[in-house]
């Protein structure tokens, strides 16, 4: 379950596992069960498991019989590596308040920037938001006490992309790398920021570098003598310069640089050749570049993983995984894989380990014998009494099916496993004692439902405003339900005694809480909100939901999203959406083929600011125009009420719907036959016009 979709390539640090190695362990980090796991090298089976509060996201860190791994809880946790006992955690975060992130219950502050062991420190951090508290630690590996921390370097006056001055700063969302004098940290869109490895102090973060291209960066961060390598580009470490490009994936050495170049194994000196020559104004500039040393071996490869020896390890185009000899390029061999591309792989206790995109995890080695497939087995929950089942059913139909439920303590977790069972909500389940919290969690991931169905938190219960669909508990009384109506989702939101079916609604809005109807507000377009609700200082409520693939490109100027009744509603160039408001949960995307065509380029035209937007949104009907109709469609779901057609005007063969406004219970709407050009067509008109008026030529129009 990745954090970001797939179009975020820069931000795939959790699309599968990424394995490490300790002896005859290997240990994988799960952002789906919120798990670190420990299996034999040599079979395969389970060793230990160790759950925390939210998604594991990165790999972990080893050393001196310790394991380091870092959760979206803000948690660094250090377990006993043989057997998975905790030794110590330390919360990074500021305080244990919870939010919506990614679709999954986690830290405000989570902890993405993954830990990297330099002697006997671990350095890590947590927060991705720079105006909410970026903190960067280094914590004594033994103790688990602080050494020093950096909570200042995610608000710099600095320059952004598009050469903008604002306050920001480093977002950390990836690997952290450290050598005897830096610490690096990467920042995933962005390239890395350094720091003094020893006293935390910020050496530079240059984010609005575009020496290359304005999407430098990536979540790892490689380190190679006087330089570190971050997204296919070369960095001097003195000063963070980009100096020359290279193939992502390239694998390094003190001298060599191996890439999968043309198919074949293209081999480089390193580090690369400075060359200096005069530039503009008399200026010298600086030039350097990858001095090749040999392109050979077969025509077949697609990537390249880890050197081990004399052999690199990588995959080919055919999808076989392969071992490649270092001097020739030749394939020394290779083991097809059923249509799985390679996510990661590494070499040690003399063996090949291999993960997938498909979340498989294989194992090579030299000894020849038939491979043992391994297989995780799903164990159904067992049925909840008819009891239970029936008292499930009496809140479901209050609260409704869907959205996001609140469990307060297992107890039995009969109550758990019937609205697991009767609904497709996501439970979240808070239990202060840690036994009963792991024993629900190997319940749910043997049933192959936590993470996906069900969180299940022990530590924090600060949970975040508006989220809950539903709020109960087993033992949950009518006069205990008013505790609750914080966390209840505006427009229905109910806590509910299951013995009774009655407790505490939140009906309707909140308080002073107004609408966004229309491109510029509502039909008066006023631009200006009654929202009395919304006041200083400002927190993140949720982030992530479904991706924006979909969505309308900015550089358009496409119509603003609009907010009725708890829902956002969001034009794409061939569908129109609608997210809840309170969680960023994708309630409905109904196809409307060339809604948003006018908005969908990148040639920065005024878009709606100019024509307005084509749909209203009001809290039971939305307006979509179209050239040719008006559909009416359900808010609640985006079924076509009707569909209302232009009048038939004098004159005119075919009339076309216009603008649209909505006041009260009449709709206005122009119907004329009018038409706007796209982008294309305004500029092949500006192209004609420049043509016509150009030197030596004259035409009269």
């Amino acid at each position: 379950m990745p954090a970001w979709p797939k179009s975020q390539h820069k931000l795939q640090f959790d699309a599968s596992y990424s394995p490490v190695v300790s002896g005859k362990l290997i240990f994988l980090g799960s952002s789906s069960s919120c798990s670190m796991t420990a299996y034999s090298t040599e079979d395969g089976s389970e060793k230990w498991r160790f759950y925390a509060d939210a998604p594991v996201r990165f790999a972990p860190a080893v050393s001196g019989g310790k394991l380091f791994f870092v959760s979206d809880d803000g948690y660094l946790y250090c377990l006993n590596a043989s057997d998975g006992i905790l030794l110590w955690k330390f919360r990074a975060a500021p305080a244990d308040d919870l939010l919506i992130g990614n679709g999954r219950m986690i830290s405000a502050w989570p902890a993405r920037g993954a830990p990297v062991l330099f002697e006997d420190t671990v350095y890590f951090s947590a927060g991705i938001w720079p105006f909410a508290g970026i903190f960067i630690y280094a914590i004594d590996a033994e103790s688990g006490n602080p050494v020093w921390i950096n909570s200042g370097s995610g608000s710099l006056w600095t320059e952004q992309q598009h050469y903008a001055p604002s306050f920001a700063g480093i977002a950390p969302q990836g690997y952290l790398s450290a050598d005897e004098k830096h610490l690096f940290v990467s920042g995933g869109r962005t390239v890395p920021a350094c720091l003094d490895r020893k006293t935390g102090k910020l050496l530079y973060f240059n984010v609005s570098s575009r020496k290359f291209s304005k999407s430098d960066g990536a979540f790892h961060t490689v380190l190679s003598g006087y330089h570190f390598i971050c997204g296919g580009i070369i960095f001097d470490s003195k000063d963070g310069e980009g100096e020359c490009k290279v193939p992502e994936q390239s694998i390094f050495t003190e001298d060599k640089v191996f890439s999968a170049s043309g198919g074949k194994l293209g081999v480089f000196s390193f580090p690369p050749r400075i060359y200096f020559f005069p530039g503009k104004d008399g200026k010298e500039e600086k030039k350097a570049e990858l001095a090749e040393i040999s392109n050979g071996g077969e025509s077949r490869i697609k990537s390249l993983f880890v050197k081990s020896g004399s052999k690199i390890y990588g995959q080919l185009d055919d999808g076989s995984v392969a071992a490649i000899d270092a001097s020739t390029g030749a394939i020394r061999w290779k083991y097809k894989i059923d249509g799985a591309e390679i996510f990661d792989a590494i070499v040690a206790d003399s063996k090949l380990f291999v993960s997938t995109m498909d979340g498989r995890l294989l194992c090579f080695a030299e000894t020849k014998n038939s491979p043992t497939a391994i297989k995780a087995e799903i164990s159904p929950l067992a049925s909840p009494s008819d009891e239970w089942q029936e008292k499930a059913e009496r809140l479901l139909k209050i609260s409704g099916y869907e959205g996001f439920a609140f469990i307060d303590g297992v107890y039995s977790g009969n109550l758990t496993r019937a609205l697991l069972k009767k609904s497709s909500m996501h439970l979240v389940v808070y239990e202060e004692d840690r036994s009963k919290a792991d024993a629900l969690r190997r319940e749910m991931d043997a049933a192959g439902l936590l993470g996906s169905r069900i969180t299940v938190l022990n530590m924090s219960k600060k949970l975040p405003k508006y989220f809950a669909n539903l709020a109960s508990s087993e033992n949950m009384g009518e006069k205990d339900s008013t505790r609750y109506i914080d966390i209840l989702r505006p427009y229905g939101g109910a806590a509910l005694s299951p013995a009774s079916g009655k407790g505490t609604f939140r009906k309707g809005s909140l308080e002073g809480a107004d609408s966004w109807t229309h491109q510029s507000k509502d039909a008066s377009q006023c631009l200006c909100s009654a929202d009395s609700g919304v006041k200083a200082p400002f927190g993140v409520l949720w982030f992530g939901g479904p991706s924006n693939d979909d969505v309308l490109p900015r550089h358009g100027h496409g119509p603003s999203p609009q907010v009725a009744g708890g829902r956002i509603f969001i034009e794409g160039t061939d569908m129109l959406r609608a997210m809840d408001v309170y969680t960023g949960r994708l309630l409905w995307q109904k196809e409307i083929p060339g809604i948003g065509i006018y908005f969908d380029n990148t040639d920065h035209h005024p878009g709606a600011n100019e024509i307005g937007s084509n749909y209203v949104s009001l809290p039971d009907r939305i307006y979509a125009v179209m050239p040719d109709k008006i559909l009416l469609l359900d808010s609640s779901d985006g079924s076509t009420i009707k569909e209302l057609t232009p009048p038939a005007l004098d004159g005119f063969e075919k009339a076309k719907w216009g603008f649209a406004c909505v006041s009260g219970k009449v709709i206005v709407a122009t119907a004329v036959p009018i038409s706007v050009m796209l982008s294309r067509q305004i500029l092949s008109l500006e192209r004609r016009i420049a043509s016509d008026f150009s030197p030596g030529r004259r035409r009269q129009l």
